[in-house]
């Protein structure tokens, strides 16, 4: 429902672009309280995660003093059960979310410039939750249609190891930072603090 990016069937069309201040306008009552239920029920989930999580490597760690030990059973753990991915997974979804809590709540942005605790905290900010759009994992890369200009043929990749995307049809890259004023069109400074959830 609120989506940045919208692909148009038709490799001619125009790409139709909203921010997510104007997605949450268009849906607006609603989108208010679907926002918020699905925060909470994601924040509820994402601590059940991390909570079976901590209580599965607990009990390894208990059961021997061995690295190589712990470190095949907690492998084997997240193989069977993935429950790491679906932490990530929960956790790209909260970061969307939290974008637009702040918007529905008119979280104002602060004036002056931005720390630089502020800047990396908005570095670390997953890539990949920017976009709505589905990608496909390719080896320890997601691969997509790009979101800046209409395609036919994916070409755009995310790399999750730097937390960067590559469009090998434009030739261009960008970091978190950059693809946010991209596809926002706004300052380095918003960009900063929308992706941090800083406040005044």
């Amino acid at each position: 429902m609120l989506q940045a990016i919208t692909h148009s069937k038709q490799p001619d069309d125009p790409i139709i672009r909203h921010t997510d201040s104007e997605w949450i306008e268009i849906f607006a009552p609603e989108s208010h309280k679907i926002v918020r239920q699905l925060y909470k029920r994601l924040s509820k989930k994402k601590a059940s995660l991390q909570t079976n999580i901590a209580k599965k490597y607990a009990a390894i760690d208990a059961e021997s003093t061995d690295e190589m030990y712990r470190y095949y059973w907690k492998a084997a753990f997240h193989a069977k059960y993935r429950l790491d991915e679906m932490l990530r997974e929960v956790e790209l979804r909260l970061a969307r979310l939290g974008r637009y809590l702040r918007i529905i709540n008119g979280a104002p942005l602060p004036n002056g410039a931005v720390t630089s605790d502020l800047i990396q905290a908005a570095k670390e900010v997953p890539i990949e939750s920017l976009f709505s759009q589905q990608f496909k994992q390719s080896g320890n890369k997601l691969q997509g249609l790009c979101p800046f200009v209409a395609e036919n043929t994916p070409s755009f990749f995310i790399y999750r190891n730097t937390n960067r995307c590559w469009c090998f049809g434009c030739q261009q890259g960008y970091g978190v930072v950059d693809t946010y004023i991209k596809l926002h069109e706004c300052t380095f400074n918003e960009a900063i603090l929308a992706l941090t959830g800083s406040m005044a």
